[in-house]
């Protein structure tokens, strides 16, 4: 796919991300840019030519603020969207949601491209990492069946990639054990296991990510999130974290080479609409 067709949303999504680090700066809060975006930031100085979105990493008390002055500070056609305010979102972590109906629809005809999930920028909490093994290896048992059930109560049988539907089989086995737990519960428990060690008082640190836990992915050293570096995207400079050879290393290998070709196409392009791809759903206004 060429940069050219992408274009349209790249343009999108770094308006979003400019109201959003506007609003941090204003704030003092602390913010990086990472995972695939800190990628492109390094091997191409702007996007990766083939990915359709951009991702940022807070520590989890400048997350939590930045989550409560938003509502207030973003524009109205930006609200933020995540599991408290939309009830079909299976993650933890959160998204500033363009909610323009027009706007969309104008970069998906220009690009050429359906975009399920809308116009957005995720944004993952970054939390304490337990370094207790025992607690490590307890956390993943209860959170697999909670994973599982909230695949199940949040999203269709017809929406799963073929290792989804195996998931979400799960939690309907799952749920009829435990038929009292509902998509909500489960990530209230969930993320109560991310918070059981403070940011500021863990030597190390993980984000949760698919699977509602942050115990899936290696830990990261806190000094990694410490003043971090800034580097050029798209003209512009942005932080990303201290060490970030080595931590794109620790979760990507060699990323400065290019994966095969076949690999190089959009992650999130689906044949159906997600429910918050006009913004948090139990806000909105039906249109």
């Amino acid at each position: 796919m060429s940069d050219k067709t992408l274009k349209p949303i790249w343009e999108e999504l770094l308006k979003i991300y400019k109201i959003f680090a506007d609003i941090c700066g204003r704030h003092n809060l602390r913010y990086y840019v990472t995972d695939g975006s800190a990628i492109g930031a390094v091997r191409h100085k702007g996007f990766i030519p083939w990915d359709d979105d951009f991702d940022v990493s807070m520590p989890r008390p400048d997350y939590d603020k930045f989550m409560r002055v938003a509502s207030d500070e973003l524009p109205s056609h930006l609200q933020t969207v995540d599991w408290k305010n939309t009830p079909e979102f299976p993650l933890l972590f959160g998204k500033i949601q363009n909610t323009s109906r027009e706007v969309i629809q104008r970069v998906e005809q220009e690009a050429g491209i359906f975009l399920s999930g809308g116009l957005y920028i995720d944004i993952f909490p970054i939390d304490g990492y337990p370094e207790s093994r025992l607690e490590r290896m307890m956390t993943k048992m209860l959170v697999i069946p909670l994973s599982c059930i909230t695949r199940f109560r949040c999203t269709a049988l017809n929406h799963q990639t073929k290792k989804g539907c195996i998931v979400w089989l799960a939690g309907l086995f799952f749920n009829m054990l435990c038929p009292w737990m509902s998509g909500q519960s489960c990530k209230r428990i969930c993320e109560g296991f991310l918070l059981r060690h403070p940011f500021k008082d863990s030597r190390y640190t993980g984000r949760a990510s698919l699977r509602l836990t942050l115990l899936n992915r290696a830990p990261i050293p806190k000094e990694w999130w410490s003043s971090g570096e800034c580097v050029s995207f798209c003209g512009m400079r942005v932080p990303v974290p201290e060490n970030y050879d080595a931590y794109l290393r620790l979760y990507y290998g060699n990323y400065m080479v290019h994966p095969p070709v076949e690999k190089q196409t959009p992650s999130h392009q689906y044949s159906w609409r997600c429910p918050w791809w006009l913004g948090p759903t139990n806000q909105k206004e039906q249109k």
